[in-house]
C-alpha cells in the first residue's frame, strides 16, 4: 500500500484517503471478488453457547452459607433448582447485562435473573419452557386414560397392576407376597391411540 501511494505521487492524508475511496478499493474489490459456489449463507447456528451470557461483565464470587451472593451492596437470594437444593460455598459468575439485569451462572448455566435492584426475575428461558410444557401436557392424553380405553374396547380385562397374595409361613404367621401378573399383548390397532 505504501508504495503505491508513493507511485501515485501521493504526500498528504487528503489525498491519499481520496485516492483510497476512488481508485484502490475499485480495482481491490474487482481483481479479489469471487463469485459464492452457494447463495445460501455459510453461516452456521451458535448451539450450546449463551451469547449473552458470553458477552456480559463477569465477576466471579462464591457463594455464602445463606445461599447469597453479594454484588455491590445488594444481596442476591439464588433459587434452588431441579439439579441442586443449595449453592453453598460453589465458585460462581455474576453477569451484568448490557439492560442493566444480573444473572447468576454455575458452570455456564444461568442460575437466576435479577434487576438492578436485586429483586428476582423469571427467566424468558425457563417462562418459555414452562409454557411449552404446559401446552404439551394439555394436549396429550394421560397414560392411564388411554390404557383404560385400550382396555374397554377388549371384552377380557387387563391387568397391569402387581396382585398381593396372604401366604402361611411356616412359624404360621401369614405375610403379604407381590405377584406380578404379565401383561396381555395388545394388538397394534388397540395401541394406536396411545
Amino acid at each position: 500500500m505504501p508504495q503505491e501511494l508513493r507511485l501515485a505521487g501521493l504526500t498528504t492524508y487528503q489525498a491519499a484517503n481520496r485516492y483510497l475511496k476512488e481508485v484502490f478499493i475499485a480495482d481491490f474489490n474487482r481483481r479479489l471478488t469471487v463469485a459464492p459456489a452457494q447463495a445460501q449463507s455459510a453461516f452456521t447456528p451458535l448451539v450450546g453457547i449463551d451469547l449473552e451470557l458470553l458477552l456480559s461483565a463477569k465477576h466471579q464470587r462464591v457463594v455464602r452459607n445463606d445461599n447469597t451472593v453479594t454484588f455491590q451492596n445488594l444481596t442476591l437470594q439464588l433459587p434452588t433448582t431441579p439439579a441442586r437444593m443449595h449453592f453453598i460455598r460453589c465458585p460462581v459468575l455474576l453477569h451484568q447485562f448490557p439492560n442493566t439485569t444480573l444473572g447468576v451462572s454455575y458452570q455456564g448455566r444461568l442460575l437466576a435473573r435479577f434487576d438492578a435492584d436485586g429483586a428476582p426475575l423469571r427467566s424468558p428461558v425457563n417462562k418459555e419452557r414452562a409454557n411449552s410444557a404446559q401446552q404439551r401436557s394439555a394436549s396429550t392424553p394421560k397414560l392411564s386414560v388411554a390404557l383404560h380405553r385400550t382396555v374397554s374396547t377388549d371384552s377380557e380385562s387387563v391387568v397391569f397392576r402387581p396382585r398381593s397374595q396372604t401366604s402361611a409361613r411356616s412359624d404360621g404367621r401369614k405375610t403379604r407376597t407381590s405377584k406380578t401378573v404379565a401383561p396381555q399383548q395388545l394388538s397394534t390397532q388397540q395401541c394406536g391411540h396411545l
